[in-house]
């Protein structure tokens, strides 16, 4: 009887054990990350532009999440901006990603252009803001 009482104290507190283990492995499993995904790294200013000359720009993007992470398209607020073509457009989990763009202004003045990233974590798009000074003469 001695024996038997051991064995189902040990059996009981193995069982306790195992349940606290579940519990903190599913915890863990179903934490995420509340900071967004992806961070497109601060706005350009390209500065003073003359007018017709074209300017290439880079976009940073950032995966903050535990997965890869990818670009369907990107959207150009005119057609004085053209994506260069990437060798991937994935961002890797934890890793950075560079977008190449050229910029051909027209007009002059003050002007302010937006990319709209689409990614395939959401249907949303990040909105990245590029501005410039466009001039006859620089």
């Amino acid at each position: 009887i001695r024996y038997l009482c051991f064995i189902l104290y040990m059996y009981d507190s193995m069982v306790k054990y195992v349940i606290i283990l579940l519990v903190i492995f599913l915890i863990k499993c179903t934490s995420y990350d509340t900071r967004n995904p992806i961070e497109l790294v601060s706005p350009i200013n390209l500065g003073k532009v003359k007018g017709g000359v074209v300017k290439e720009f880079t976009v940073k993007c950032k995966n903050n999440s535990h997965k890869d992470i990818r670009l369907k398209e990107v959207h150009m607020s005119c057609n004085c901006i053209q994506q260069i073509k990437s060798n991937s457009n994935v961002v890797y989990a934890h890793d950075s990603t560079l977008f190449h763009f050229l910029f051909n202004p027209d007009g002059i003045g003050y002007v302010e252009r937006r990319l709209s990233f689409y990614f395939d974590t959401s249907d949303e798009p990040y909105i990245f803001k590029i501005t410039a000074y466009i001039s006859r003469n620089i």
